[in-house]
């Protein structure tokens, strides 16, 4: 058995996914008065049904047959689920235009604004109480982020588990050059002064020190900092905050040795793995890329993301795909109880064993996360669950359509092409020019 179960979380990494379902245990529905109240108010047909689930946030096929189709086939073998693909001719505008919306929909917390742009949403909260969905399950935090990312504090999805950032390391670099390794809870302080000691060119090869995935960490940033007003969605009114933030990672690329141009910006990635010129690298979850690699010879390890210190023990907000049930769904008890089935025990375990961090308070879930991945044996896999989520907060529903500008005007201040000053004052500019432009497209 224990073969079966490395070849198949082998297999769901290969196929490289965002992730799917998270679990909740197996206690999420509640004990006998929900069977009670099941009888009277939430009884599931067991007339043969047909959902179809729109894979918004990419998760790949095995990942959907195994972590989501075999657990409902299992549970309810009525229920039948067509995967629907967000490729050209079945896009979400592609389903519309032919009146043949989705009954689920699997979307990330980033692609979010893009259903309730569609009209897709659907506020599951009578759903949860009238099966006794236990919400308190989850991790202190992460329903009160998905209640932020509505506008009225409705609950428009379940999230699945959490795209944890952490700091990976290459233990070879730090050998060679007798440097002691990173440790968990380290503040941005201290990774820069060990950045430097490990920045430096040895043989005719430039280590660099220190390397981050940047628009990740600026969209979901360990400060809880919004681009627009979600009231006047007017731009950077906290722009003070967001220079700090800029000249708090752009010193890490003053280090001699550890600038970057136009290539090395956005290659820290493969400068990590593969170059392997890069000593320490500050990503969202690695490990499927990691072990999909599966190359031996890649000495590392992972410690906790570091912290500000205006935000002690916060790694970034949390960014997770979500279960949603759409609203033109026709028996919204059957829909749920397949959502609800994603956050069962057995799930989650599941998918903890393919190295993807649960949002739930379930410690035995926890201890499973990558237990059967070659790349994680060994590891340092505490480093998932050091750091507690940063807050969402409320966001203008233009947020993901300024994000590339903020983006930009970084990428011009860590590269030397601007000030943090100019670079945040033009960007606002673009920033109400694209605002406007939104608003007048939806009148």
């Amino acid at each position: 058995m224990h073969t079966s179960k490395v070849t198949i979380a082998t297999a769901f990494v290969l196929l490289a996914s965002l992730l799917s379902g998270c679990g909740a245990g197996d206690t999420a529905v509640d004990k006998e008065a929900a069977n009670k109240e099941d009888e009277k108010t939430t009884v599931v047909s067991v007339e043969p049904a047909t959902l179809t689930f729109f894979n918004l946030a990419g998760i790949g096929d095995l990942t959907f047959e195994t972590l989501i189709e075999a657990p409902i086939k299992k549970k309810y073998p009525n229920i039948a689920l067509k995967m629907i693909k967000n490729v050209k001719g079945s896009t979400l505008e592609d389903l519309l235009a032919a009146g043949t919306p989705p009954d689920l929909i699997h979307a990330g917390t980033s692609q979010l604004q893009t259903i309730i742009d569609a009209g897709l949403q659907y506020d599951m909260t009578e759903l949860i109480k009238r099966h006794r969905f236990d919400l308190s399950i989850f991790e202190d935090g992460v329903m009160e982020s998905v209640r932020k990312m509505a506008p009225k504090g409705e609950i428009y999805g379940l999230p699945a588990n959490n795209n944890t950032p952490l700091l990976y390391y290459n233990k070879d670099i730090f050998d060679q050059m007798g440097v002691s390794y990173p440790k968990d809870g380290m503040t941005w302080d201290e990774a820069l002064e060990l950045s430097k000691k490990v920045t430096r060119s040895i043989g005719g090869v430039q280590y660099m020190g220190m390397q981050m995935s940047h628009s990740f960490l600026l969209d979901a940033n360990p400060l809880s900092l919004r681009i627009l007003d979600p009231v006047t969605d007017m731009p950077l009114q906290n722009a003070e905050k967001w220079k700090s933030l800029f000249e708090n990672w752009k010193r890490f690329y003053e280090v001699p040795g550890n600038q970057l141009d136009d290539k090395s910006f956005h290659n820290g990635q493969n400068d990590f793995m593969k170059t392997r010129n890069v000593a320490m690298y500050v990503a969202n979850n690695l490990v499927i890329a990691i072990e999909q690699a599966n190359d031996p010879s890649f000495n590392w390890d992972m410690v906790s993301m570091p912290t500000f210190k205006e935000a002690p023990g916060m790694a970034t907000q949390m960014i997770a795909p979500l279960f949603m049930i759409s609203p033109t769904v026709k028996n919204k008890d059957l829909a749920f109880r397949v959502v609800a089935e994603m956050f069962t025990e057995s799930v989650q375990k599941e998918s903890a064993l393919t190295g993807r961090p649960t949002l739930m308070k379930n410690e035995k879930i926890k201890k499973e996360i990558g237990r059967d991945l070659n790349a994680l044996k060994g590891k340092n896999t505490n480093a998932f669950t050091i750091n507690k989520l940063a807050p969402t907060p409320v966001f203008s529903k233009y947020e993901a359509k300024v994000r590339p500008i903020l983006n930009k005007a970084y990428k011009q201040a860590v590269l030397g092409q601007k000030d943090a000053n100019t670079a945040l004052r033009e960007a606002e500019e673009e920033m109400k020019a694209v605002v406007e432009a939104e608003k007048q497209k939806r009148k």
